[in-house]
């Protein structure tokens, strides 16, 4: 169901009538369209989370945790399609009707999503849950009613993650290209390199999580990326082109040493497998 609410309204978008032709109802329709794709996004990456860390061993659940979260970073895809075509087409071009074509192509990306999911068994963890009469007839409802202080430290665990994830990989190239007094013509190109190298780090610190302890890597993670940013993110708005690329190279180093066990943090708060899921996704959601 994820992956169709993620596809649709993705194909939809590429389909919209513009404000100059049915006005203010293109704008209602597009916010609709993206909140359909918010919520469905929020149980896709959360139920793969879920599923691969009941599955895997139990001694590399920080690296396969953190492998999800690589494999599933289509903000890499994205920026690389941005890049593309300010490279094939012109800004006018785009604006006009270039910039339908990468909503109208997602759905055959998650053609290739739902083969994929179709011959996936399900977890061990679950079925036990399952046979043993332990599913909640409305596992949201419980989770809301019983488990709040776990809510409330997932959405303040995953805050720190998902905004520092977008400000260094959505926000930061927009501000560099379009925003900033001199911008930076390869602030895109820059940002595809230093959220690759991140991943790297990423697996990197996935890898120790397992090795030492997730808590352990959070916490000397966490504080290392904190003062990096504290320190580099101010130069961003004036540095030359080289400059900026080393600043993003050690934000993106930090946030990846800080990210590898972040999911197996999360998940481990989480010891019901009969509502492990929704409330995860409704942490991430929130």
């Amino acid at each position: 169901i994820s992956i169709f609410m993620m596809a649709f309204p993705t194909f939809l978008t590429g389909c919209l009538p513009t404000y100059h032709q049915i006005g203010i109802a293109s704008t209602l329709l597009l916010v609709l369209l993206r909140l359909i794709q918010g919520l469905s996004v929020g149980g896709e990456i959360t139920g793969a989370l879920v599923y691969v860390l009941e599955i895997c061993p139990p001694n590399r659940r920080s690296l396969f945790g953190i492998l999800v979260q690589v494999s599933g970073s289509g903000t890499l895809l994205a920026i690389i399609v941005e890049a593309t075509m300010r490279a094939v087409f012109t800004d006018e071009q785009i604006y006009s009707w270039a910039w339908r074509l990468p909503f109208l192509s997602g759905i055959v990306v998650a053609g290739f999503g739902i083969w994929i999911r179709r011959a996936l068994p399900v977890s061990g963890e679950f079925m036990h849950s399952k046979n043993e009469n332990k599913l909640k007839e409305n596992p949201i409802t419980y989770v809301l009613w019983n488990n709040k202080l776990i809510i409330l430290v997932l959405v303040c665990h995953l805050c720190v993650t998902g905004s520092s994830y977008y400000s260094i990989y959505v926000w930061l190239p927009t501000f560099l290209h379009e925003l900033r007094d001199d911008p930076l013509p390869n602030a895109y190109a820059i940002t595809v390199a230093v959220m690759i190298v991140g991943m790297v780090f990423g697996i990197f610190s996935g890898w120790l999580g397992d090795r030492y302890s997730p808590i352990r890597v959070l916490l000397i993670g966490g504080v290392t990326y904190l003062i990096v940013m504290v320190i580099c993110m101010p130069f961003l708005a004036t540095a030359n082109e080289g400059i900026s690329a080393l600043l993003m190279l050690m934000i993106g180093i930090s946030f990846g040493l800080y990210s590898g066990p972040t999911s197996v943090w999360a998940l481990d708060q989480l010891t019901d497998a009969s509502t492990r899921y929704s409330a995860l996704g409704i942490g991430y959601n929130i």
